[in-house]
């Protein structure tokens, strides 16, 4: 076998050492990077020296040149590889929003401190907290005093904990340390991370409300840790779990959403219960053309006029609220299945108010509608109509449809 010339050789020694600092700049772990390093710089040496022993020229030229492609060329290579950084970029930008997204610091010991602190604050508070608050660098402990029936309130920061102050309570309802011996925070913690970036919440600066609160939802007493991350609020449950609705904002899942949610509490979408259905996008450009409380949060409200339940409201990455019917009436005039809302009708719905309308495409997930009963006088019943919304309310981009997709002209 021939052996490579000199200039050769001092070539492939150049070729290896630029390998090598490309590997370790992109590796994953500190031991490849070591290995690229030490494997490369071995390897030139060998190579250049091979070379010098056969020519003195080509044994200094390549003294010379292996530094100096290497300063060159090889950081060139490697900011291309790296987005310019010294860590790739797909890496660092994930480290990144997972470092954001961790709002608190050994978040279970913060928890056990509190429930401790709580026990000085009232003989037994474990056992009757209202709230614990946790944030990046303070807590706040609120216990309920069984025996004055007062609220007793201690915040803690950088200089310790405050003297408490109380005040009656007008709220009695507790919970205790063993209502929370499942929750993990620091689990729970990754996993709100990771539906964060799934909801597209953006992660880049920390949210002077970002943090952790337990207590019971005053809506249904559920007790909840709400993470609070880039300003917006994700719950987990006491066994560490998240609500299947991080999607119940999205346009292009709404009708999968609603389904999960009435098949989940025991609900069939095939049947005609619902009286209205409303929903609006969690962009900040969405609009929702009726009155209720989906206007402001975003998501979706279920009603029914039958049946064991007569409302659902989902917000985004919240647990549905669920309110159940005084009684279990017959369907009236106008109800309608969910099944009868596709997503192929909705779809066909705004793809013709963005057109009639000339909405932007940037506006086309920036939907709000309301589905609602409404009288038919030449049919002499009500029936259900979907009013839809593009955009903003400026936008003016609304019209109203028959559930199959007919426009209802103005009146």
């Amino acid at each position: 076998m021939r052996t490579p010339k000199p200039q050769a050789t001092v070539g492939i020694a150049v070729v290896a050492a630029l390998v090598a600092f490309a590997v370790a700049a992109i590796a994953d772990t500190l031991l490849v990077r070591l290995l690229a390093v030490v494997l490369g710089t071995v390897a030139a040496i060998v190579l250049v020296r091979s070379a010098g022993s056969r020519s003195t020229r080509a044994g200094v030229a390549g003294v010379f040149l292996v530094p100096v492609v290497m300063l060159g060329l090889g950081t060139t290579v490697v900011g291309v590889l790296t987005d310019g950084s010294g860590t790739p970029s797909y890496q660092e930008s994930a480290d990144d929003k997972t470092a954001r997204a961790d709002l608190v610091e050994d978040p279970n010991a913060r928890l056990r401190a509190a429930f401790d602190k709580a026990d000085e604050l009232v003989p037994g508070g474990s056992g009757h907290v209202q709230l614990i608050d946790l944030d990046e660098d303070s807590t706040r402990v609120v216990v309920l005093d069984p025996n004055t029936g007062q609220q007793v309130t201690a915040n803690e920061s950088s200089s310790g904990w405050s003297d408490p102050t109380r005040v009656s309570a007008s709220d009695r309802n507790t919970f205790g340390r063993a209502d929370t011996a499942r929750l993990d925070l620091a689990s729970a913690q990754k996993k709100v991370g990771d539906a964060a970036r799934r909801m597209k919440i953006d992660l880049s600066e920390r949210n002077s409300s970002d943090g952790i609160e337990i207590s019971e939802r005053y809506q249904d007493k559920k007790l909840i840790a709400t993470f609070t991350v880039g300003g917006s609020e994700i719950e987990v449950d006491m066994a560490g779990g998240l609500p299947d609705t991080l999607d119940a904002g999205s346009f292009d899942t709404v009708v999968d959403s609603m389904t999960r949610v009435m098949t989940t509490n025991g609900l069939d979408p095939r049947k005609r219960t619902l009286s209205d259905a409303d929903f609006k996008s969690s962009l900040e450009t969405a609009y929702f053309p009726g009155a209720g409380s989906v206007g402001h949060y975003g998501g979706f409200v279920l009603s029914f006029d039958s049946g064991p339940v007569a409302r659902i409201e989902v917000v985004p990455g919240a647990f549905p609220v669920v309110t159940s019917a005084e009684s279990d009436s017959r369907p009236s005039s106008g109800a309608f299945a969910l099944s009868a809302v596709t997503m192929k009708l909705l779809t066909t719905i705004r793809d013709d108010v963005v057109e009639r309308f000339h909405a932007p495409a940037y506006d086309r997930q920036a939907v709000g509608f309301e589905i609602e009963r409404e009288r038919d006088d030449t049919l002499d019943e009500y029936v259900p109509l979907i009013t839809l919304s593009v955009g903003p309310s400026s936008a003016e981009a609304q019209a109203v449809y028959t559930l199959r997709g007919v426009e209802v002209p103005k009146n």
